[in-house]
């Protein structure tokens, strides 16, 4: 190893076939293409960038990502894990999902909505509005509906008693 004091300055390639290390390590530009490396680039300290990052192969990373900013993703993102967020998450696509879909506290639907299969609601439910084919079941104890008007065209079968405080 030798030591050198001040500047040196070389104006063609220069190659060390051991660890080069430096304190600072600075480009001053005059090659548009940067600086390139050819073999892997390990860092252990921190990375930081005042100009686009870009790759054109795979980015691993074992710790937290932290993204203050817009993050824009042209392709697949694919989670292992959870994904939790804490503010407004917005989709311009079709959402698809395997699994329960559990929501805790108001959910809001506009538009059509599709269910298939069983649907199983636990406390009050309203409903305005609604067209339902098929088969209405309502178990419970006490059944209340509330309105001026309540059309029911086709069979109406009762499998206990009927009671009315009016006209029925």
């Amino acid at each position: 190893r030798s030591d050198f004091q001040g500047s040196i300055t070389a104006s063609g390639d220069i190659s060390a076939s051991g660890t080069v290390f430096a304190d600072t390590f600075q480009s001053t530009g005059g090659d548009v293409n940067g600086i390139s490396f050819t073999d892997d680039l390990n860092l252990t300290g921190n990375f930081t960038a005042s100009g686009d990052i870009s790759g054109s192969g795979n980015i691993f990373g074992t710790g937290n990502l932290d993204i203050d900013g817009t993050s824009n993703l042209a392709s697949d993102l694919f989670v292992g894990g959870n994904i939790t967020g804490s503010n407004d998450i917005s989709a311009s696509g079709n959402i698809y999902g395997t699994g329960n879909l559990d929501i805790d506290g108001t959910t809001n639907l506009q538009g059509n909505v599709t269910l298939q299969g069983d649907i199983d609601v636990d406390g009050t439910t309203n409903l305005d509005n609604t067209d339902i084919d098929g088969t209405l079941t309502v178990d419970g104890t006490n059944t209340t509906i509330t309105s001026t008007i309540v059309s029911l065209v086709g069979a109406v079968t009762a499998s206990s008693n009927i009671s009315a405080s009016g006209d029925l």
